[in-house]
């Protein structure tokens, strides 16, 4: 052990704390890269969360790049979860935005990603991954059976469960409002209210399905998502 964790750890457990807390956090800062995150011209800049004082966290396939185009004319800060804009935030600053998100119905949701990235995404990363882990299932109810289990969809971005996202480190939801893309334009518009922004959600990336996602599913492909999102199910209060 180093001689500075021998000091620290001498010292008021609430003050180790603090410190860790502080270290963690510039450590965090000099990774998000400020000249890019902070500059408005960079395509996931947050230097409009700091000009609206607001955190979006973007859960993915749930309209978030129609909320931050509208929004913000940008990526906002992408896929970043609450963690870790409590580790770039100052704490009083974290405390003072307003933090906002959306959630999806889970089984809505997984249709919509599935064939997202059936189509090679947005991104080189997007259609790379597709490929690998896709694309060689014959049906969406060949993937559910096959790939769709909790320690999958933890290791992959698109498909992580949405408390995830939103949850802080000892479990806890962290957000002022949850948005719900059932009800996005309503939704969308007490968010735009809350920020002082007079605009209509423009939409992005829309899936083009024809099909109800209650369709795709069998019994077994139905129960298959109750078990792995299971807590998206029970918090946000969603049935099939």
């Amino acid at each position: 052990m180093g001689y500075k964790r021998k000091i620290l750890k001498l010292l008021p457990k609430a003050v180790q704390v603090n410190i860790e807390d502080y270290v963690r956090r510039k450590r965090n800062i000099r990774k998000f890269k400020p000249d890019q995150y902070l500059n408005p011209q960079f395509h996931s800049s947050i230097a409009a969360l700091d000009y609206y004082q607001c955190i979006f966290v973007h859960i993915p396939k749930n309209a978030g790049l129609s909320v931050c185009y509208t929004l913000f004319g940008n990526t906002g800060g992408s896929h970043r979860k609450i963690k870790s804009y409590k580790d770039l935030f100052a704490p009083k600053t974290f405390k003072k935005y307003f933090k906002f998100t959306f959630v999806r119905n889970p089984w809505d949701r997984l249709v919509s990603t599935y064939f997202f990235l059936k189509k090679g995404g947005v991104t080189e990363k997007d259609r790379i991954w597709a490929e690998k882990n896709i694309m060689h299932y014959e049906s969406f109810e060949d993937f559910v059976k096959q790939w769709l289990t909790i320690e999958n969809i933890h290791n992959s971005l698109h498909f992580q469960p949405q408390y995830s996202f939103i949850e802080n480190k000892f479990g806890e939801i962290d957000m002022d409002f949850i948005g719900r893309f059932e009800n996005l334009d309503n939704d969308f518009m007490y968010v735009a209210s809350k920020l002082g922004i007079n605009r209509k959600l423009k939409k992005t990336n829309k899936s083009i399905r024809n099909k109800n996602y209650k369709s795709y599913y069998s019994r077994e492909t139905k129960e298959i998502v109750n078990k792995v999102y299971q807590k998206d199910i029970c918090l946000f209060k969603y049935t099939f």
